[in-house]
């Protein structure tokens, strides 16, 4: 059988969750917006250092020029280091990082270029390395976990006060279903709210659960008075059918004939009353269904104003 969890379980555990996602979110974004910028910056420097190059190797026959700080442009790809591997997808005029296979353990940047040298249109390659944005990127890091401990403390504060507002929301809940516990199945009375439910909910619950025991109580009370009135209120006819039909044994006059039958129509009549009148008392009918009559004061003086269950005053 599969464990029912706690709300207070259920709640941390969904804590948790958004929680790991908000963190997850927060380094992706980071991550990603640590790349734009250096994508970025290395983008316009080495357009910069382009520029810078063509017009220092117009007019010579050089294929290799230095721009300080950061790059090296060479003259086509037959003259770049032998260590330089380019990515590749590489595209004209955007920087890509050098492939993997670099005999190097630095993050170093290309861009091809196609460019009008000497009259002629040739290919160069700026190489872009720089070592002070990889000293910042550190940096940047460094602060982002110190951002990261202070998010952590306080998502931990956050977690305290929402299992704190998550006890105070079920602790009513709790001690309701310790007192239902604790009530023997004969105890119908009102139940009253738990200390601390201050919620809309929780009050209906417990108006629901007193409207259920009042329906509880009056079933009750009509089953106990049926059993109290069932046998008295059917012995009556049946004691003058009875003694109808021994009668009728003992004289043959038509006229007296006829008033035993009388009176045993007329105890069929009541006994078949008397079972509508008492399996009322056990059913929850609906009463727009059930043919009604006027009861004559008659008919009310010949039982006691409790009859039937009926409580004074009814």
């Amino acid at each position: 059988m599969k464990q029912i969890k706690t709300a207070k379980q259920l709640t941390f555990t969904y804590f948790s969750i958004v929680a790991f996602a908000i963190i997850a979110f927060h380094f992706s974004m980071f991550t990603s917006m640590i790349e734009n910028i250096e994508m970025i910056y290395a983008e316009n420097r080495m357009l910069k250092d382009k520029n810078t190059a063509v017009s220092l190797l117009n007019g010579t026959q050089k294929t290799h020029v230095s721009v300080p700080p950061f790059s090296e442009v060479y003259v086509g790809k037959e003259n770049l280091p032998p260590g330089i591997v380019l990515a590749a997808n590489i595209i004209d005029d955007q920087p890509f990082e050098l492939d993997e296979d670099s005999d190097t353990t630095e993050e170093m940047f290309s861009m091809r270029s196609q460019v009008m040298l000497n009259g002629e249109m040739k290919e160069i390659y700026v190489i872009h390395y720089d070592e002070i944005y990889e000293i910042s990127e550190e940096q940047m890091f460094e602060t982002q976990s110190t951002q990261l401990m202070l998010s952590l403390l306080l998502l931990i504060v956050s977690l305290w006060v929402v299992m704190r507002i998550s006890d105070r929301l079920t602790k009513p809940l709790s001690l309701l279903s310790q007192r239902l516990g604790e009530r023997s199945p004969a105890n119908l009375s009102a139940i009253e709210l738990p200390e601390g439910a201050a919620t809309r909910e929780i009050r209906q619950l417990v108006d629901r659960l007193n409207s259920y025991q009042i329906q509880i109580r009056d079933l009750i009370e009509r089953e106990r008075a049926f059993n109290r009135y069932a046998s008295h209120e059917l012995r009556t006819p049946l004691m003058v059918m009875k003694g109808a039909t021994t009668l009728l044994g003992k004289s043959d006059s038509k006229a007296f004939l006829e008033r035993q039958r009388a009176r045993m129509i007329q105890a069929c009549q009541e006994m078949e009353d008397y079972i509508t009148t008492l399996l009322s008392l056990t059913r929850d009918e609906d009463l727009d269904t059930i043919a009604t009559r006027t009861v004559q004061p008659s008919e009310l003086e010949k039982y006691p104003a409790n009859a039937f269950g009926l409580r004074d005053g009814a």
